[in-house]
């Protein structure tokens, strides 16, 4: 007979509305409460170490485009000079 060893417990305490929101997650994705939040963890953990191996070039405007936002990089022109830069058209400006 085999007795497979149980995880140790971690009790946790969150807000009512977090409690909530992740019951309704759960019954979402066909998961107890205890699973999804295991899911959610694991998938933070992984995607955290993983952003170091994201190429910034790549990472950068990815993050921009979900935030919505926008960079704008002013150079001196001595310095842009310097690094072989050369002057580009204005960034169109936005509506709204």
């Amino acid at each position: 007979m085999s007795t497979a060893k149980q995880p140790n417990s971690f009790p946790l305490r969150m807000p009512d509305e977090l409690r909530a929101r992740i019951e309704a997650r759960a019954a979402t994705t066909n998961r107890s409460s205890n699973a999804e939040i295991v899911v959610m963890l694991t998938t933070m953990l992984d995607a955290e170490s993983d952003l170091a191996a994201v190429p910034t070039d790549v990472l950068v405007p990815a993050a921009l485009k979900r935030l919505g936002s926008a960079v704008q990089i002013v150079v001196a022109p001595d310095v842009a000079k310097a690094a072989g830069i050369t002057k580009s058209a204005s960034p169109k400006k936005r509506k709204g």
